[in-house]
């Protein structure tokens, strides 16, 4: 039988995991990411936080920073957090899910550029402490719905790795 503390580390990944791969767009999930799972002080991290110092900050160096905020072997933070990574290379216009008009339409001064070039301000539409909320919201309901529907934290958690990865 697995040590508890074991078993708490392995569902903690399989969330993370399911987060980065299925969570929503990379703007949606560095939202949740921040204001959810960020250790240094996740208390404090409200949208109003996010926005007044990270609005700015490009993907790259907020992925950088997230990635260096868990306290897990960097080993292992860099080869989840390239699951996120990998879709950031791509042109927003190529990660927009089918049919979703209303965000070519929303996005369409960026639409050219890499999403990991892009910040939180370019996603921003009205009030952006509410987008923040918004989104966050939307991560967390996404991945209840894996959850409950798929019961994906019950997978190995090699299997789901091999299932992100595409083998």
């Amino acid at each position: 039988m697995e040590n508890p503390m074991e078993e708490k580390v392995e569902i903690f990944l399989k969330f993370l995991v399911i987060t980065l791969w299925k969570g929503g767009y990379p703007h949606e999930i560095f939202s949740f990411l921040i204001s959810k799972y960020h250790q240094d002080d996740p208390e404090i991290w409200s949208p109003k936080r996010i926005v007044q110092e990270l609005s700015q900050v490009n993907f790259i160096q907020l992925c950088d920073a997230l990635e260096k905020s868990f306290s897990f072997p960097k080993e292992l933070t860099e080869s989840l957090f390239l699951i996120l990574r990998k879709r950031m290379v791509n042109k927003l216009e190529d990660i927009i899910k089918p049919g979703d008009h209303s965000a070519k339409k929303r996005w369409q001064n960026i639409l050219k550029t890499p999403v990991c070039l892009t910040c939180l301000a370019d996603y921003f539409h009205r009030q952006p402490e509410d987008n923040i909320s918004n989104w966050t919201y939307k991560v967390q309901e996404n991945i209840k719905k894996l959850l409950i529907t798929e019961k994906w934290h019950e997978r190995p958690y090699e299997e789901l790795l091999l299932d992100v990865i595409g083998k």
